[in-house]
């Protein structure tokens, strides 16, 4: 499985669910090369969806819970209707 999910990619071996991000290097002699960056690792697929949910809150531009509130119900919507409305 190699699934993008916004800037996030979710992929999956036999043991496990990886969440990453596709970032580039901002030092050195190679500035703008491109590497996987793991943030985590799950046993579950929902596991690593409510991870991407939560890494989407944790980085809202929101300053209000009004905004806040509206960022979380649509990344939710998001990843419902990425599984096809499963829950």
């Amino acid at each position: 499985m190699n699934i993008q999910v916004g800037k996030y990619k979710l992929t999956s071996s036999l043991h496990d669910f990886t969440v990453s991000e596709t970032k580039a290097t901002t030092q050195g002699k190679k500035i703008g090369t491109e590497f996987e960056s793991n943030y985590s690792y799950h046993p579950t697929l929902v596991s690593a969806l409510e991870n991407i949910l939560k890494r989407r809150v944790m980085q809202s531009d929101a300053t209000t819970l009004k905004q806040l509130v509206r960022d979380v119900q649509e990344s939710r919507e998001e990843l419902q209707s990425l599984l096809g409305g499963l829950e």
